[in-house]
């Protein structure tokens, strides 16, 4: 969960800097965005689709994992 989490919150630095840097550099707020969005929209499906499969993936694993350490600490 905590590598998660990590990921998360350094990916939310990135898009912060990157959008920090391109309000110093002069860039209207809207073209900013579009910026960070760019890489996204020149992606076809299949590589969304898988993606987005290896997300709900390792979402999939955490979750079970946690469940199984529940289980067993109330089999305790």
């Amino acid at each position: 969960m905590r590598i998660i989490l990590l990921s998360l919150t350094l990916f939310l630095l990135s898009v912060g800097f990157v959008f920090a840097m391109d309000l110093l550099v002069g860039f209207p707020v809207h073209v900013s965005f579009s910026n960070i969005w760019l890489p996204y929209e020149s992606m076809v499906g299949e590589e969304i689709a898988v993606l987005v499969l290896l997300f709900l993936y390792s979402a999939a694993h955490y979750a079970y994992i946690h469940f199984r350490k529940k289980k067993k600490a109330q089999q305790r």
